[in-house]
């Protein structure tokens, strides 16, 4: 029910004005290539629960930054990442992400160039 929840938002957000042909949504599995990889400024990973943190270290080896949650197996690669509440809501983790997304941006290219490889 999250999920299609989520993927709605992000297929409205895709979809304006401010973000359109910026945004890459597709919500279903989709095997990504290096490539897709390779054209991401950051992987946003905003998960309740991540027993592993595998996706992150994909996109990390491949010099792309992850903001997201704290959980489970994430937190082990370059980014920036932001605690949950044990149970938190939908609204919690809406702001701390909106948080940490403004967070990297502020940081920079620098600081991007730090954290991800060139």
């Amino acid at each position: 029910m999250f999920g299609e929840y989520a993927a709605a938002r992000l297929i409205n957000l895709a979809q304006s004005s401010l973000f359109k042909r910026r945004i890459f949504v597709v919500p279903e599995f989709y095997k990504f290539t290096p490539d897709h990889r390779l054209g991401c400024d950051f992987a946003l990973m905003p998960s309740r629960s991540e027993p592993f943190g595998f996706v992150d270290i994909e996109f990390a080896h491949c010099g792309c930054p992850v903001i997201g949650s704290l959980v489970g197996g994430l937190g082990k690669t370059p980014g920036w990442y932001f605690k949950l509440w044990e149970g938190g809501d939908f609204n919690h983790i809406k702001l701390q992400l909106s948080a940490t997304v403004s967070k990297a941006i502020e940081e920079g290219q620098e600081k991007l160039s730090e954290v991800g490889i060139e």
